[in-house]
């Protein structure tokens, strides 16, 4: 076998800043580094070679350079690199809204989407996490990591059409010896969002250096922190634009940022469509409230729509309503890893491996306030029994007006969440000769999700609870609950009025916010079984060197189980929202199941079959002022069950050195690819999307 070099053993993570501390011990912490330097396969490239002459743009950072940038851990790291800050994290706002199943630690690279970023793992496609087909790498071991690879061009051709974007690469130290044992601790320079983490690892040899196995467990606790944690949050900054009154032939112009009306820092923005207790619109003719709000106490006052701004429905100050303070602004975190890996060198000459990963991570988040805003504002009737004598004054029972209501200073919706992902890998590789090697992997992955986001208006019950009126006797009562139509009386006999007209109906009514409130559930289940070969080699020698080939063919199948009590489905045709809002009125025909979050179901799976081939061919070698030119091709045929076959190809040249800088050698690399995205769209059943590739050419390209 090739010997290997050993990078990076008993490095202490390193913090910064004086509010963190750490403490890390080493076994062993001298280690003779073999002369001899290894072949390795760079992500940009199948074929083994260094990473200065790879035919795509790449980025390699090491475990230690991206620990001292973020010492938290090491997704949070790379989400400090510039190509990555579009990517979804604890500390990024996606977190307010549990429907995009945007959670963990997603990586999007360029901003293209995190769908289309690969995520492997020591050259192995990793298990999809979410049901929309994104990989959250909190579920990666950090211990034992060595580097990251970071390929910031379109891969599709060597790594498959779904790399749409790039790939991610995360590189074990498979040739750590010695024993690391990490305990850190730290918080914010506003003493907020403190987080801590343990860990430990071992790496140690058997059968006489023949057999190395590679042990690892952690855990990392973040605290997060709330909007009102931080000043700059409490002044409600807003980007909005800095000319109401624009008037331009050009309509662009006048759009918000547009050249007669650019952006300008607002504080206290709001909105101006509702307030926090009630905004009243769209009364009968001659209604005199129109326009005017109820306060906290219930009193009707008029509305203040507070100093416009370019924007829209967007104001300085007055009594619109904003995101309310208390919630979420970064997300408290919990994940746990358990890692193991044992490699055995066979007398043969054939390398094997066996791996585990089991990890766990939960999220909590509060997110955005109940809101009856918009489409979904609430209709109230004239015979509203909670309606102040003044406006039912002025209303026949069967009138109504809007109450555009925004539940900013009440309770809140809560979301708990769970990720537990487990993968199971083996393989083999060995040497045909001294210019061929071949390689075998075998993966087994599976993920479940569940999120539970309680608190929620259950929209059924909520319009139900909103129309409260007198039954005659005194008691105010849901009317749909006197229906005269029995299964109708039935389905509403426990439901209980909601006063949204004096103040917080939680404290006016707390009985009816209960009954309006719910949960919203799903449970998302994904698997994936993978069988990869490689064969990579130098065919023959030409002047200017070997010309080095890979091919080989990968199998993988992709299952998904969604389960959810939200599934929009059930209300999409008129027949089942009749039955579903059977005795209600001033339903909207927007209304689901549920303000926020409504999830559908899924059962689906899709099978791939790929093969490809790359090549590099040497053309210019020691020359002077021109060292090296490389030419490379790649080509991928896949073949989708569901949506047939694709082809992606790629042509690159590297040269080398144009010049130097500072004694290192700058390298210039031009590549033109043709790649088939193959971005994941949709199929959809039920109502939810399975990831079902689907064709369509992209342009060429060159960089």
């Amino acid at each position: 076998m090739k010997k290997r070099t050993l990078l990076s053993l008993a490095i202490a993570n390193a913090l910064m800043g004086v509010s963190s501390a750490n403490a890390q011990t080493e076994e062993n912490p001298v280690v003779e580094q073999d002369s001899a330097v290894e072949e390795v396969v760079v992500s940009a490239s199948r074929i083994k070679r260094d990473g200065f002459t790879a035919p795509t743009p790449v980025t390699v950072a090491s475990t230690d350079d991206l620990m001292n940038m973020q010492p938290t851990n090491i997704p949070d790291a790379l989400n400090k690199l510039p190509q990555f800050q579009l990517s979804s994290s604890p500390a990024k706002s996606q977190h307010n809204f549990s429907n995009t199943a945007s959670h963990g630690n997603l990586l999007n690279l360029r901003g293209v989407g995190s769908k289309r970023t690969l995520i492997l793992m020591d050259g192995m496609r990793m298990p999809k996490t979410t049901f929309l087909g994104d990989v959250d790498v909190n579920v990666m071991p950090n211990l034992l990591m060595q580097r990251v690879e970071v390929v910031t061009g379109g891969a599709s051709a060597a790594y498959g059409s779904d790399a749409v974007s790039g790939v991610v690469n995360f590189i074990v130290d498979d040739s750590f010896v010695g024993t690391k044992l990490n305990i850190q601790g730290g918080v914010s320079e506003q003493g907020d969002n403190e987080h801590n983490r343990i860990g430990v690892a071992t790496g140690f040899e058997f059968s006489e250096g023949n057999g190395h196995v590679l042990l690892s467990a952690e855990r990392y606790d973040s605290d997060g922190m709330m909007r009102n944690d931080r000043d700059a949050s409490r002044q409600g900054w807003i980007f909005a634009g800095s000319n109401p009154s624009c008037v331009s032939a050009n309509a662009s112009d006048c759009v918000p940022g547009g050249a007669l009306n650019p952006y300008k820092r607002y504080k206290n923005g709001r909105l101006t469509v509702a307030s926090d207790y009630g905004l009243i619109s769209g009364g009968p003719a001659g209604f005199s409230y129109n326009g005017q709000r109820f306060d906290q106490s219930g009193n009707i006052v008029p509305f203040d729509p507070g100093t416009a701004t370019g924007s829209p429905i967007y104001a300085s100050g007055g009594d619109g309503y904003t995101v309310p303070f208390d919630v979420t602004g970064v997300a408290p975190l919990t994940t746990e890893q358990l890692f193991g890996k044992a490699i055995y060198d066979f007398s043969n000459g054939v390398r094997g491996y066996v791996q585990g990963l089991y990890s766990s991570s939960e999220v909590e988040y509060t997110s955005l306030a109940n809101s009856l805003v918009g489409a979904t504002s609430a209709t109230i009737y004239g015979d509203n029994a909670y309606l102040p004598a003044a406006l039912q004054a002025e209303l026949a029972p069967t009138d109504s007006f809007k109450l555009a209501h925004y539940l900013g200073t009440g309770p809140k919706p809560y979301t708990e969440e769970e990720t537990e992902f487990m993968m199971f890998a083996a393989g083999l590789d060995g040497d045909i000769n001294e210019s061929w090697s071949w390689g075998l992997d075998i993966s087994h992955g599976e993920s479940e999700h569940t999120m539970d986001q309680s608190g929620l208006y259950n929209w059924q019950r909520t319009y139900a609870a909103l129309d409260a009126v007198d039954d005659g006797t005194g008691n105010i009562v849901c009317r749909a609950s006197l229906s005269a139509d029995p299964a109708v009386a039935a389905r509403f006999a426990d439901c209980k009025p909601m006063n949204i007209m004096s103040g917080d109906p939680s404290i006016a009514t707390p009985e009816g916010y209960a009954y309006a409130t719910g949960t919203s559930s799903y449970v998302a289940k994904t698997t994936q079984d993978l069988i990869a070969f490689e064969v990579t080699g130098s065919a023959f020698t030409l002047p200017a060197g070997p010309v080095d080939m890979a091919f080989g063919a990968e199998w993988r199948t992709e299952d998904l189980k969604l389960r959810s009590n939200a599934d929009p489905a059930l209300l999409d045709e008129a027949a089942e929202r009749d039955e579903h809002f059977a005795g209600l009125r001033g339903v909207p025909s927007s209304a689901l199941h549920y303000w926020l979050t409504n999830i559908g179901v899924a059962d689906g799976s899709v099978d791939v079959w790929e093969a490809f081939a790359e090549v590099n061919v040497p053309v210019i070698a020691g020359r002077p002022g021109f060292e090296q030119l490389d030419l490379n091709a790649a080509v991928r045929h896949t073949d989708y069950s569901t949506s047939g076959p694709v082809d992606t190809w790629k042509l690159g040249m590297t040269c080398a050195p144009l010049m130097k800088c500072c004694c290192v050698p700058l390298y210039l690399a031009i590549f033109v690819r043709r790649r088939c995205s193959i971005s994941m769209p949709v199929i959809s059943l039920r109502s939810v999307p399975f990831l079902i590739p689907r064709r369509g050419c992209r342009t060429i390209s060159l960089r």
